[in-house]
């Protein structure tokens, strides 16, 4: 595998180029545009800002625009040429940090894992559990009552880990391809890594080329037979995250696990799958751009709202943490959360 995982601006000026020449047939699906009503912020819009970039413009308009994306990847799934917007975004935010224009945002450090994960986990187990740098731990004890029930031993790596992802995304690379080597020698010798955090899978298996990575939500579907349920019959509707559905295609999973749970399928909110829609949670935008990131939020809770469920699941951390609110803030929770809290005594 190589060292750098992270694109440079030279590398995607060609793709964002290409970008500029198309009539904006993906102008309909991006919901910051939608949120801001401007242009500048469509995908369009912040390939001209990327290759402007390359040009050798470096202001606040073009950091406006470049800072203006979520990576939610819903212009992907208009795309005919299949342009991955998210990379051109973060080597032309590495531009910007450089060049010393670009918003501040933080990063969180990485933490250790909380909770039951580290009481109970077996050093000798080729199973081996990446948290969520940035999560707050509850997932991390749902998922090791999980792993418990289903008689599964894990593993945690030898340090705290992070993968780098979210200072991938505001540009902030050095840091990033840092935090992925220190990573990676955390879980030097796993056989299987389960990654709590779709957007972290992400950056381990695309980014990095790991193919031991897995997602919690497509390890589920491998326990859930052996779980001692307790069948609920309740109503719940799947929330796909950005960097599960369209980050990594995986969207069957969660479905399964939830009708396993619950005895039916999930309820579908609209729009789904591939065009699920995003919280706005993502690559810094309620930092940079806060009233489109609660637009944005809104718009999500409503839709799924719609869904007239009992309950509303999601399996990303940042997604979770944004539909909770409103009428969604007692019925909103994480898959593995989800799973746990219907284990039989």
């Amino acid at each position: 595998m190589s060292t750098a995982t992270l694109a440079r601006l030279a590398d995607v000026r060609a793709d964002a180029t290409h970008c500029t020449f198309c009539p904006k047939m993906c102008r309909f699906a991006c919901p910051v545009a939608a949120a801001t009503g401007r242009e500048t912020h469509n995908p369009w819009g912040i390939d001209r800002a990327v290759v402007a970039l390359a040009d050798g413009r470096a202001d606040t308009a073009v950091a406006d625009a470049v800072f203006a994306c979520t990576g939610c990847r819903r212009c992907g799934s208009a795309c005919l040429p299949g342009l991955d917007l998210p990379t051109h975004v973060r080597a032309a935010r590495a531009q910007l940090v450089a060049a010393g224009v670009a918003p501040h945002v933080a990063v969180p450090e990485a933490r250790a894992p909380l909770g039951r994960l580290a009481t109970e986990a077996d050093a000798e187990a080729d199973l081996v559990v990446w948290p969520d740098c940035a999560g707050s731990g509850a997932a991390d004890d749902a998922l090791a009552a999980v792993l418990a029930a289903a008689g599964r031993a894990w593993a945690l790596p030898s340090e705290p880990v992070c993968c780098g992802a979210r200072a991938a995304d505001v540009g902030q690379a050095a840091d990033a391809e840092a935090r992925l080597a220190h990573g990676r020698d955390g879980v030097a010798g796993a056989r299987r890594v389960v990654v709590a955090d779709p957007h972290c899978a992400r950056r381990l298996r695309v980014d990095a080329g790991d193919d031991r990575v897995a997602t919690v939500a497509e390890l589920l579907p491998e326990l859930v037979d052996a779980l001692p349920l307790r069948a609920t019959g309740e109503r719940a509707v799947w929330h796909d995250p950005c960097w599960l559905a369209r980050g990594l295609g995986v969207t069957a999973a969660p479905r399964r696990v939830i009708a396993a749970v619950t005895g039916r399928p999930p309820l579908e909110a609209w729009p789904h799958p591939d065009r699920t829609g995003c919280t706005g949670a993502g690559m810094g935008l309620p930092a940079t751009h806060p009233a489109a990131a609660r637009a944005m939020a809104e718009g999500c809770r409503r839709d799924l709202a719609a869904a007239d469920a009992d309950v509303v699941v999601t399996g990303c951390a940042d997604a979770g943490a944004t539909l909770a609110a409103g009428e969604l803030t007692e019925r909103q929770v994480d898959l593995v959360a989800f799973v746990a809290n219907r284990l039989a005594p």
